[in-house]
């Protein structure tokens, strides 16, 4: 029979080259051939079956064929192919340094009445809270200003690229002299950068985010938004194509069809508008403040902090290395008004939506939505295809999508758990995006009984995680920095952005998420009131620092409900007068089928919408979306090879190599290893 290639969370991404003229990565001018990076096997996941002892199944007699299934695919979960994450030697700290940088930093507790504001933290520091086993304190985004020398000229290497080749370009015409590393990702010399000064107030504010850049010209000051989107009107066409709470998504699509590129190679941007540097606004002289001044404030308000952004690109950097993730590119750091393309991109998008769902943000070209001093943080991802906020579950293959789509989610949520300790905190439908996994095919229900036999992977499509704004992220590897420094924790802190969970869940059921999200954060219990409990939270010193992976299974719950009610009810078969029997040994047809699969699948789901609901939650063992996968494998709702992302498994080959078929993948193939590892567990 024939195999079925399968990934975990999502197949390997492409390496793309971009052109110097854009420094964008979806230009096909004048780049060389780049080393795809090797993959690796990776051994960060520990021991999940003894960990999940609670959910074996043993039936009378002895080991059943359910519990070795789920040795053979854990085993497999631990060693899974990802990109390897380089790894941050700790600093070795005096106790005192240590407890001094305890008491400089924390996170807002719980508060005790939605009635009193809590008092907004210190811009550049905040205080910890004791955290519970398990749980980190805070983190530290903002150093203070007297700890540096701004006239000292620092050396800032490169960073180590993920998905994205370094950058060819006429200056840059020395890239074969990079070294490459094991993993085939490349390293760039040293180079020489000027620290942006205090005399510039802009580049000063932003300096953390300018670091980040790769291009060393772009890491002294924000450049103007004009110049850099001039530089892309040749090439690209700008489509508005989202937004979020705190930014909006543009697509650049080529003009031209280029060969050898698709769309999966484009980019998509994510424009955020930078709160400006506090001395530059200009406070009212007398008490009262006019309505201009009003208005400044407030869309000031709306805008993001670059303590927020740095923590986004830093989450979306670590994530990119596993499968699932959207792949981070590049990040530019712009000042200025949007340019023509930009305007004209953004009224093409508002104006076709219905009134109640038009745009948040200020339509840029009109006069004084935003002045030559405004900053941007403009960050470029690989294009993940389009997301599911008015998707039509029926035209992804109805049951069958929704079934791809949340084992999908699922598995790359357990893989962020295990590989960084991740919590999504946001995964509302505008932050799953899917495409088809062959952009020739397109996504559809399957056409033959063979298809029918799988367990995963009915609908040809992959599910890729975006927007970490509100995410939480350890990064270094949990499994070899169990108690991770401080500055090793990615996060945002909810409790003050009050919005979040006071919003009304009658409109949108996922503000009730979020009241659910809190409670399991606090007291482990999402449905618990953590203001009623104000004290009993604060005496379990639990934060939104620490790790609460219950948070994903929240989001899990709520994208299953979404999409089971987008989809048709599958009708059930009538048994007597007017059914259709079948001769006892003879093969059914594809309708019977299909419609049998449909009804198993469909009562599947309802089974996990139970096990997810924030009643059972707390009594059902699962904790994590990792808890949540060895059930599904326990249950033979998925299969060994759905979760292991093997080389091996695909369509022509169903098969595990023999020993002596060793040598022909090569002894330190991940594929082999794994293999090895599957069959060490069989015996």
């Amino acid at each position: 029979m024939a195999g079925i290639k399968t990934t975990y969370g999502k197949r390997s991404k492409k390496t793309t080259a971009f052109c110097s003229m854009t420094d964008l990565f979806t230009s096909p001018i004048e780049h060389t051939a780049v080393p795809k990076p090797a993959k690796m096997v990776n051994d960060d996941l520990g021991d999940i079956a003894e960990s999940m002892d609670r959910l074996r199944i043993e039936p009378d007699g002895g080991k059943s064929k359910k519990s070795e299934t789920r040795q053979r695919a854990l085993q497999q979960i631990d060693n899974n192919v990802c990109s390897p994450v380089r790894r941050r030697k700790p600093k070795a700290a005096s106790v005192d340094a240590t407890e001094q940088k305890t008491k400089a930093e924390t996170v807002s507790p719980p508060r005790s009445s939605r009635k009193t504001k809590p008092q907004a933290p210190p811009a550049e520091s905040q205080t910890a809270e004791t955290m519970s086993k398990g749980d980190v304190q805070t983190i530290e985004e903002e150093p203070s200003n007297h700890t540096k020398t701004p006239e000292r000229a620092i050396r800032l290497k490169e960073e180590t690229r993920s998905s994205a080749s370094p950058r060819t370009s006429a200056r840059s015409s020395k890239s074969s002299k990079h070294r490459s590393t094991k993993s085939g990702r490349t390293k760039t010399p040293s180079v020489m950068t000027a620290k942006p000064s205090r005399s510039d107030p802009y580049a000063y504010h932003t300096r953390r985010l300018l670091r980040l850049c790769s291009d060393p010209e772009g890491r002294s000051a924000p450049r103007p938004f004009e110049t850099w989107a001039t530089s892309l009107e040749d090439e690209f066409n700008v489509l508005k194509i989202a937004e979020a709470s705190y930014g909006e998504v543009y697509r650049l699509a080529h003009k031209e069809e280029i060969p050898g590129f698709s769309k999966s190679d484009e980019s998509v941007i994510k424009m955020i508008a930078l709160k400006p540097p506090p001395e530059t606004v200009k406070r009212p002289a007398g008490k009262r403040k006019t309505k201009k001044d009003q208005e400044l404030e407030e869309r000031i308000e709306n805008m993001s902090s670059v303590k927020s952004v740095l923590s986004e690109v830093k989450l979306l950097r670590r994530m990119s290395e596993v499968p699932g993730f959207t792949n981070f590119r590049e990040i530019h750091i712009l000042q200025g008004a949007p340019s023509d393309p930009f305007i004209k991109a953004w009224r093409n998008w508002n104006d076709g939506r219905p009134e109640e769902k038009q745009s948040i943000f200020p339509d840029p070209g009109v006069e004084g939505s935003y002045d030559a001093t405004q900053l941007w943080a403009v960050i470029e991802m690989q294009d993940a295809g389009s997301d599911l906020e008015e998707r039509d579950m029926e035209t992804v293959g109805g049951i069958f999508g929704v079934w791809d789509i949340f084992w999908g989610v699922a598995l790359s949520l357990g893989k962020g758990e295990e590989e960084a300790h991740f919590e999504h905190r946001d995964m509302h439908m505008g932050n799953i995006c899917i495409r088809p996994i062959n952009s020739n095919k397109p996504i559809a229900a399957p056409i033959n009984l063979s298809q029918l036999e799988r367990k995963l992977n009915f609908t040809g499509l992959e599910t890729t995680l975006i927007d970490y704004t509100l995410s939480r992220a350890q990064m270094t590897s949990p499994a070899e920095h169990p108690e991770p420094a401080l500055s090793d924790i990615a996060f945002e802190d909810l409790e003050p952005q009050e919005w979040l969970f006071e919003a009304d869940s009658s409109e949108e059921y996922q503000y009730e998420i979020y009241r659910y999200m809190r409670g399991a954060v606090f007291l482990d219990d999402p449905l618990a009131d953590v203001d009623a409990r104000a004290d009993e939270a604060k005496e379990k010193g639990r934060s939104w620092c620490g790790f609460h992976p219950q948070t994903n299974l929240m989001w899990l719950h709520f994208l299953l409900y979404e999409m089971m009610g987008r989809i048709e009810p599958t009708p059930k078969t009538k048994r007597g007068k007017g059914r259709t029997r079948t001769k006892k040994g003879a093969p059914k047809s594809f309708d019977e089928e299909l419609v049998k699969r449909k009804q198993q699948l469909e009562k599947t789901l309802n089974k996990v919408q139970d096990i997810l609901d924030a009643e059972n939650v707390p009594t059902s063992g699962i904790w994590s979306a990792k808890d949540l996968i060895v059930l599904a494998l326990d249950e033979g709702w998925l299969d060994e090879k759905d979760v292991i992302a093997d080389d091996y498994y695909d369509d022509e080959e169903t098969s595990m190599p023999e020993e002596g078929d060793v040598e022909a993948k090569g002894p330190s193939s991940p594929a082999t290893q794994a293999a090895d590892l599957v069959r060490a567990c069989r015996l």
